[in-house]
């Protein structure tokens, strides 16, 4: 990896950018895909981090290496991070139900990435549908 980057900072700025770009570019895109306006950003959120393991295991790492190596590097991803959490909390359902939404999504994805308080599939799945439902849930 040293022979395409000059140094392990370089490695992990570029690891947070590609990754975390990656990962908005796909809520982007699920969220246009969405038929019904208020919510999508929610259910777009919901949709990549359930099922795109890939985009979010790359994501994990890609956090994981900045906090642990140069947690200022942070600071773009954050304010990206920032603009999404701010559709979501306006996305024409109640603030603080898109907000559970966001939190219990987080909190399913940091568990099974850390191994920790892993849910069995079918508890998993009805927490998902619950989730959506709130989703749907007008202001």
């Amino acid at each position: 990896m040293l022979h395409h980057f000059p140094n392990k900072e370089a490695i992990v700025t570029a690891m947070i950018e590609e990754f975390g770009d990656t990962f908005f570019s796909e809520l982007q895109q699920k969220s246009s895909e969405s038929i019904d306006e208020a919510g999508k950003w929610s259910r777009a959120y919901i949709e990549t981090t359930f099922h795109d393991s890939k985009t979010t295991v790359a994501l994990c790492t890609a956090l994981l290496a900045v906090l642990f190596s140069k947690p200022e590097l942070l600071a773009a991803y954050n304010k990206k991070h920032n603009i999404l959490q701010e559709d979501i909390l306006n996305d024409g359902i109640d603030p603080v139900n898109a907000a559970i939404i966001k939190l219990a999504t987080d909190g399913l994805w940091f568990s099974e990435i850390f191994g920790v308080g892993i849910l069995d599939q079918d508890i998993r799945n009805q927490v998902e549908e619950r989730l959506i439902k709130m989703s749907f849930e007008a202001k």
